[in-house]
């Protein structure tokens, strides 16, 4: 875990294709992924939250990873 970042996070997993409700899970990814870099950078006064949720593969683990990584920095 120690090895996770933001700078290894590739979003080229993701497909562009749209889902039901019109996003496709490249969307999803990269808005999670910009607001989980918005948070850390700006941790005291952030005023979200965050639930992660999604099927197996989906990211969860891997980004809860850089958040903590890029926190403990």
């Amino acid at each position: 875990m120690q090895e996770i970042s933001f700078d290894k996070f590739n979003v080229k997993y993701f497909s562009s294709t749209p889902e039901q409700d019109g996003i496709s899970p490249l969307q999803r990814i990269e808005k999670a992924l910009t607001e989980a870099k918005n948070m850390t950078k700006s941790f005291d006064e952030y005023k979200k939250s965050f639930l992660f949720f999604g099927t197996p593969g989906s990211g969860k683990t891997f980004l809860s990873g850089c958040i903590a990584n890029s926190l403990i920095e």
